[in-house]
């Protein structure tokens, strides 16, 4: 198990090294996403820098599970922005509220998450975004 967890660990800090592929896709039995989860929550402590953004919710179709991204998006934005005004500083930008707009379509959303989340962080200092889809479970593979 603990070989299993070096090499996850290194592949993943491999492509988050690398500049050239911006999507790592990998496929995962419902066992092995704890131990993805687990790799990417340890690569998060130990950086100063980077910002994870981790999304492990099940995926039944696509407008569901962006809805939820989305959701749990706003509140991760919702909470550090307090936490920016309680030690003195300026909140972050305002959410926008287009994300959560039904009528919109579910990729679109996502891109423009995506897009906003990464307004967030100043590019200077090193600052780099990972967000990462990995679905606890896929109801119907055919639907992704």
């Amino acid at each position: 198990m603990r070989r299993i967890l070096q090499e996850v660990h290194q592949r993943l800090e491999e492509f988050i090294e690398q500049r050239e592929d911006l999507m790592l896709l990998a496929s995962c039995t419902e066992n092995d996403t704890a131990i993805f989860l687990k790799v990417l929550r340890d690569l998060e402590q130990s950086s100063d820098v980077d910002v994870f953004l981790l999304f492990g919710h099940s995926f039944h179709e696509p407008r569901a599970f962006v809805d939820e991204a989305i959701k749990q998006l706003q509140e991760q934005h919702k909470l550090a922005s307090q936490a920016l005004v309680e030690a003195g500083k300026s909140p972050m930008a305002p959410f926008p509220l287009e994300l959560q707009s039904p009528s919109r379509p579910a990729l679109e959303r996502l891109h423009d998450a995506i897009s906003f989340a990464r307004t967030l962080f100043p590019f200077e200092g090193g600052h780099r975004l990972i967000w990462a889809m990995v679905p606890e479970q896929i109801a119907d593979l055919r639907r992704v």
